[in-house]
C-alpha cells in the first residue's frame, strides 16, 4: 500500500487469536507509525513522516486501513521457548523494534513469576538503533518443588518512551514452558529394616530409629502419620512435619517394644511393619504412596 507516497509492506500474521501486522518500508529515512499505538478491530491509521523534525511539526500523510487485532511494535525472534531445570538450560531471544521511534525507548521484560531468570531484563533503543536486535536469555530456575511434568509462564514487556505512538504500545508475550525435574517422594535416611529388644522382664532395651524427610519442597504443608504398629510396639513421634523451609531435614522416628508384665525366657521374635500416611493440600504429596519400614521385635 502507498502511504504519503511511500511504497509501505506489510506481513499478516494469526498470533494467539490476533492478526498481527509487522510494517516496514524500503526507504529507511521514512517512519512507518501506527496510531492509535494499541488497536481494536476496525480502521487504523497507519502516516508516515520524512524525518523526526517533519513528524515533530505534524506533517505527515496518513491512509486508513482495516485491520482485526492489534499491529505490535515490538518483534521477538520467538514468541515461545521450552527451557529445563536439569542443568537449568536456556534459549536466547532477539529484540528489535519495528518502527523507528522520535525519542529513546525503554523495552522493560518482566516474568510473570520467580521461575525464570532473563538476563539482561532492560533494553534501550534510539533513532540509530532501533533496527538493530538486542539479545537476551531465558532460563529456567531450579524451584525444588514437585510441579508436574512441565508448567507455563509468561514473560511480558513495557514500552517506555517521550514518542507518544509507542509509549504503553502493545508487545507481544513470550510463552516459556519449563520442563521440572522435580518429583515428590517421601525419603527414608536408614535401612527398611530395624531391630527393637526387650528383656525377659518386658523392659525395652533397644530401641530401632530410622529419619524421615521429603525429596523436594512441598507447596503446602505436609504431615507423614507414623502407622501400622500393633498395640505391643509404639512409636515416637507419631507424625512428622514438613514445609518449604524444613522439607529436607530429616525427623527421627524410635520405634520400641512396649514394657508389659514378664515374658517367657525363651527368645520370641515377632516383625511389625511401620507404615507412612502422607497428607498435605499440595495434591502432589497429598495420599503419596511411601515405603514402610520393617521392624523384628
Amino acid at each position: 500500500m502507498l502511504v504519503g507516497g511511500v511504497l509501505v509492506s506489510y506481513v499478516k500474521q494469526l498470533v494467539d487469536g490476533l492478526y498481527v501486522y509487522n510494517l516496514s518500508t524500503t526507504s529507511t529515512d521514512n517512519i512507518v507509525r501506527l496510531l492509535p499505538s494499541s488497536s481494536v478491530a476496525g480502521a487504523v491509521d497507519f502516516w508516515l513522516a520524512a524525518t523526526a523534525t517533519e513528524l515533530l511539526n505534524g506533517n505527515q500523510s496518513s491512509t486508513a486501513v482495516a485491520v482485526t487485532g492489534y499491529v505490535y511494535t515490538v518483534a521477538f525472534s520467538q514468541t515461545s521457548v521450552t527451557v529445563n531445570e536439569t542443568g537449568p538450560t536456556s534459549q536466547l531471544v532477539t529484540v528489535q523494534l519495528l518502527a523507528r521511534p522520535t525519542a529513546d525507548v525503554v523495552l522493560n521484560l518482566t516474568a510473570a513469576s520467580s521461575r525464570v531468570d532473563i538476563a539482561p531484563a532492560y533494553f534501550s533503543f534510539t533513532r540509530a538503533s532501533w533496527n538493530i536486535a538486542q539479545t537476551f536469555t531465558v532460563m529456567a530456575i531450579d524451584t525444588s518443588y514437585d510441579e508436574g511434568t512441565s508448567y507455563a509462564d509468561i514473560i511480558t514487556s513495557t514500552l517506555t518512551t517521550s514518542d507518544a505512538a509507542l509509549n504503553g504500545a502493545q508487545t507481544p508475550n513470550i510463552t516459556v514452558t519449563i520442563i521440572d525435574n522435580d518429583v515428590a517422594g517421601v525419603t527414608l535416611s536408614a535401612p527398611t529394616a530395624i531391630t527393637c529388644t526387650v528383656d525377659m522382664y518386658g523392659n525395652s532395651t533397644l530401641k530401632g530409629t530410622y529419619s524421615v524427610s521429603l525429596a523436594t519442597k512441598p507447596l503446602a504443608a505436609v504431615q507423614v502419620s507414623i502407622g501400622g504398629l500393633s498395640s505391643d510396639s509404639v512409636a515416637s513421634p507419631l507424625a512428622a512435619f514438613f514445609g518449604a523451609s524444613n522439607y529436607s531435614t530429616p525427623v527421627t522416628i524410635s520405634v520400641s517394644a512396649k514394657a508389659t508384665a514378664k515374658i517367657s525366657a525363651v527368645a520370641l521374635v515377632r516383625t511389625e511393619t511401620v507404615t507412612h500416611v502422607v497428607t498435605s493440600t499440595d495434591s502432589y504429596y497429598n495420599k503419596l504412596a511411601a515405603p514402610s519400614v520393617t521392624a523384628s521385635v
